[in-house]
């Protein structure tokens, strides 16, 4: 199976779950925003601005899934971030909180999810979205798994008389 792919299944499934996400520190990340922080938007070369990128972009061991997050341990986090929703339960915007610190408690960590989780919904509600998983389980995510796209009934091609 491939690992980029079970890992955004199991990223996608724990914001479900917990309704934010964790991004684990990391020279690349640092250097990447640090990057990003000196920049003001004006006159990036193209190559510069295709490496920068595809810095952002990678989202293999990026972030901590569920499994990760456990109460006897301690997490290098760059950020905790949570999404709000448009009017049709669509992602809209992503709340974070900056942390840069390696040495995160999981009590921590868990009350910087929370604030940002309800501070996205608070946003989610002033802008008159909702979030399609609040009551509701969220199903698994299925991206890139066989047999797993809608069926439709094939008809026989026969026409009635």
């Amino acid at each position: 199976m491939d690992e980029s792919l079970e890992h955004l299944r199991a990223l996608v499934d724990t914001v479900r779950e917990l309704g934010y996400i964790v991004e684990r520190m990391s020279d690349l990340s640092v250097g990447a925003l640090t990057m990003l922080a000196g920049l003001d938007g004006h006159d990036i070369p193209a190559p510069a601005a295709a490496a920068i990128a595809n810095m952002v972009s990678n989202l293999a061991d990026r972030h901590y899934v569920a499994r990760h997050l456990r109460p006897s341990r301690c997490f290098a986090v760059t950020f905790v971030a949570s999404p709000s929703f448009d009017a049709e339960g669509r992602p809209d915007l992503l709340l974070g909180l900056l942390v840069f610190r390696d040495d995160v408690t999981y009590d921590e960590l868990t009350r910087y999810g929370t604030a940002v989780r309800e501070a996205a919904a608070r946003v989610t509600a002033q802008a008159g979205g909702h979030n399609p998983w609040k009551d509701h389980r969220a199903p698994k995510c299925t991206v890139g798994l066989r047999g797993t796209g809608r069926t439709t009934r094939r008809t026989t091609g026969r026409t009635a008389r």
